[in-house]
């Protein structure tokens, strides 16, 4: 946050927070730090005294959820690093309300990643809604409990094209919060649903070639620069740009798109399918911007990473 010269407000969370990660957070001022433990809980009051701050905290809780609401990508419900138990909640709110230097703000749940079915969504705000007034009545001073923070999990289609209806789940819990009389401040964290489509990843074609009968188009780079697609076992989309320009020419076949690297698993997409595609042309995978040059092991086989380019809102490039 402070390389990126923001003044918005943020949050940390995770397990394995450093006590250097600690300082640095408080000393920037971090709005709400998520506790993952009874353990760190005396951690962040005695970094919180040492900076003579009162620092506002959320219990990120790990709870009993029923069966339909697991994913492929449990974050809870589940034996997971992340959060307390709901047998520890009780333990965890006394605790933090005997700091000096920590004020209970809220809790936070995070148990869902990448799912796209709305209706699953909100069964799970009706979930978290009902456990809120059953978290916040364990509370001997529930006054300064007052946000909730349901985590994000809201995925993307990427090869429909089709969008999680956020304004219906927004209707929802609309409804669902004017009906409480004591309703929480509710905070998503939906990263990959706002930064899917705000990146590409563009890669030179090397090389064509079939082998055993399949069309391989080898190009400079691999998922060493974009995981995405092996990390969620998905094809992902290809838009092809001629190196001449106009519209791609020739017969269309599929065609398997790979990177450098000495590795069958360096695979962008299988069998997409591809017209005259040649050494020189361009392929662009749109969709780029969540979860792929940053979770990406840039560095395997030292490979040379890749030029970013950051364009701004006026369309100028930064």
């Amino acid at each position: 946050m402070q390389a990126a010269g923001s003044t918005l407000p943020f949050v940390f969370s995770g397990p394995g927070k450093l006590d250097s990660d600690l300082r640095a957070a408080i000393g920037q001022g971090v709005a709400a730090i998520h506790l993952e433990s009874l353990s760190e809980i005396p951690r962040v009051q005695r970094i919180a005294e040492q900076a003579g701050r009162v620092q506002r905290v959320f219990i990120r809780i790990n709870p009993e959820l029923p069966a339909q609401m697991s994913s492929r990508l449990a974050m809870a419900g589940t034996a997971t690093p992340f959060g307390l138990d709901e047998s520890e909640v009780a333990e965890a709110i006394a605790r933090v309300q005997a700091c000096s230097h920590l004020e209970l703000q809220g809790f936070h749940v995070h148990a869902l990643s990448h799912q796209q079915q709305v209706e699953r969504h909100e069964q799970l705000l009706e979930l978290y809604l009902e456990r809120w007034a059953q978290w916040k009545a364990l509370a001997p001073r529930p006054q300064s409990i007052t946000h909730l923070n349901v985590g994000g999990g809201i995925g993307v289609d990427y090869l429909s094209g089709e969008r999680f209806d956020w304004a219906r789940l927004c209707r929802h819990l609309g409804r669902r919060l004017d009906a409480l009389a004591d309703r929480p401040v509710v905070r998503f964290e939906p990263g990959r649903f706002i930064s899917a489509d705000c990146g590409y990843y563009a890669i030179e074609v090397l090389d064509t070639k079939t082998s055993h009968g399949k069309h391989f188009v080898v190009c400079r780079g691999g998922t060493h620069q974009f995981r995405l697609p092996v990390a969620q076992g998905h094809d992902h989309p290809i838009v092809h740009l001629p190196a001449g320009g106009g519209e791609p020419r020739g017969p269309v076949r599929p065609c398997t798109v790979v990177g450098q690297l000495c590795t069958p698993k360096d695979v962008l997409s299988r069998d997409w399918p591809l017209a005259g595609v040649a050494v020189g042309d361009v392929l662009v995978l749109p969709m780029a911007g969540a979860y792929g040059y940053n979770i990406s092991h840039a560095d395997f086989l030292c490979h040379p990473r890749p030029l970013q380019c950051f364009l701004q809102a006026h369309g100028g490039e930064g």
